[in-house]
Parts: C-alpha cells; structure tokens; sequence
C-alpha cells in the first residue's frame, strides 16, 4: 500500500465556508486509498475527494513553491484553491502522475477480475499460505501440454502460485498461465484413467506407472482452453491432500466455470428473435457446436460425450 503525502498548504479559499479566511493555513493530503484531504488545525472539517474525480492544476510560484486549484470533473467546479509554500510545481506534479497511474493499474486489474481473470484479485492466492504458494515434491510429468510436449520421467516439483501452474527442477522447466486454465482435477490413477482420450492412451501410457499400486498415488490434470489435459503424477500425496492444499484455487476455478457457462447461456437467450426462431439445424450441425465448446473449455470431455450421445439417440 502506497505512503501517505502530506503537504503543507496556505492562503485556502472556497470548499469550506466556515473557513473563508485567505490567511488560513493546513495541511493538503493524498491519503493511502488514493483520496484527497484538506486538514485544517483545530478543525473538525476534512474534504474528501478521491483522486480519479478530482483534476488538480499546479501552477509554479517560484523554484520552491507552487498553486494548487482542485476541479471536480462532474460538473467542472473548482473545490478549493491553495498555495504549497514547500512544494515544487516538478514534485508535485510527478507524484500525482505517480498515483495516477497506480489507481489506473487498480482499475484495470479489477475490470479484468470482473471479466474472469480471477488470478489478479488482490486475495487469490492467500488460501495456499502466507507465501501464496503450494508446492508438491516427487512429481512427474506426464505429458499432455503442447507447450511442453515431452514427459519427464524424473521426479520434481509441480508448484502452484500467482503465475500459474508451474514444474520445476533447479529452476522452472514451464508454467502453464491461468489464462489457458479451465480446470484442475485431483484423482486417484483410476479415475484420471477415464478422463484419457484413445488418442493420447499412448502417450500417457494410461497411467501405467498407478499399476504398481503404491500407498500413496495421485495424477494432478490441468484441463487448458486448447482442450488439452496436462497430466502430473506423484506417488507422495493422496489426493484429498492436494485437494486440501489446492481447496481455494480449485474453487476459484469452479466459480470461473459457473460463470463463463452462465455467460454463455445469458448470450443466447439474449439472441434476437429472428435468430431464436431460426430453421433447425441438423444433428451434425449440434455435434458441431459441443465441438466448439469443448475446444473452447466451455464443456469438458466427459459432458462432450454425454451431450452427444444424447444427440445421436
């Protein structure tokens, strides 16, 4: 959180009419949630306005000093007009510039969490710990991920924080970005075993190495937009385990979900009539679609499949 700036302010007029005199002196500060204050000794009046509602003009009175107007952008008002003795014009302006940009930054993150993006909230990562981190040692990768095609036999660290979903060594051999992100499934090597298509039964092995029965066995899956499911095997947790570690990520992801599903069903029943009340298409054209979704990580495999099967019955 950004410091608090104080500046020392004199010759006040307008914004407080009990305080009318023009030899008034105070104190002008941004406070930490970017907002404007205007502090009066003795006083109980503070004015507040925030930083993005309030333009603020500074005009240089000389090296050491400047002229302060605040304009509210509603309705163009000057709030108040003050000088700052101690202030430079330069400094000033620069640290309002500063702020500025940090309140831009705040917004356009909250936008992007109000679309989806839910891995930029402030709090996102605070349910894996003070350090915003989970980590699982004795992990193979199995595959699955085209930005990493190929399978690493050795067992290494599946990590999970901020930036994605990461396998690291020494050093980090890939993330996955949230971005390509649909789901994340913790099972046992049975189960996981079904989410495997024909077509990758190869290159998985089919979790050959969950034959062994060891005590302890779990297959991490990341389902991505692309339709991909990159596959992690460890052979020290279980799986309620991980779930537990990973409960508040894997919640975020399931709300995401609900949501983008709900998105997509508002879309087309806000759809025009005339496109409501189009022709039937045929059962390909149907396939088609779940088709799409699923490529689009909006279905996932397992409801794909039911959805066509009802179709072709």
């Amino acid at each position: 959180m950004p410091k608090e700036l104080k500046y020392n302010l004199a010759n006040y007029s307008g914004g407080l009419p009990s305080h009318a005199s023009p030899e008034l002196a105070g104190t002008l500060v941004l406070t930490k949630d970017y907002k404007w204050a205007l502090h009066f000794p003795g006083a109980a009046e503070f004015v507040y306005g925030g930083l993005v509602r309030f333009a603020i003009e500074v005009t240089a009175l000389d090296t050491k000093s400047c002229h302060v107007v605040l304009t509210d952008r509603q309705d163009s008002s000057t709030a108040a007009a003050f000088d700052l003795p101690d202030t430079r014009a330069e400094r000033l302006s620069a640290e309002i510039a500063s702020r500025l940009g940090e309140v831009t930054a705040i917004n356009a993150r909250s936008s992007a969490v109000a679309a989806g993006s839910w891995w930029l909230a402030p709090n996102a990562f605070r349910g894996l710990g003070f350090t915003g981190t989970a980590t699982f040692s004795e992990c193979r990768y199995l595959g699955g991920w085209s930005g990493h095609p190929k399978p690493h036999g050795k067992t290494n660290i599946l990590k999970i924080d901020a930036a994605g979903v990461s396998y690291r060594s020494m050093r980090t051999l890939f993330t996955i970005p949230w971005v390509e992100v649909v789901e994340i499934a913790v099972e046992g090597p049975e189960q996981a075993a079904k989410r495997v298509t024909v077509s990758r039964a190869l290159t998985l092995g089919v979790f050959a190495l969950a034959a062994k029965k060891k005590t302890k066995m779990a297959i991490v899956t990341v389902r991505l937009r692309s339709g991909e499911q990159a596959a992690f095997q460890t052979e020290k947790y279980l799986p309620p385990e991980i779930k537990g570690k990973l409960a508040s990520v894997l919640s975020h992801l399931s709300q995401a979900a609900t949501r983008q599903t709900a998105a997509v069903a508002q879309a087309v029943v806000s759809q025009p009539p005339a496109l409501q009340q189009a022709a039937p298409v045929s059962v390909a054209d149907e396939i088609r679609k779940l088709a799409e979704l699923k490529d689009a990580g909006i279905l996932s495999e397992e409801e794909f499949v039911s959805q066509k099967a009802k179709l072709l019955s």
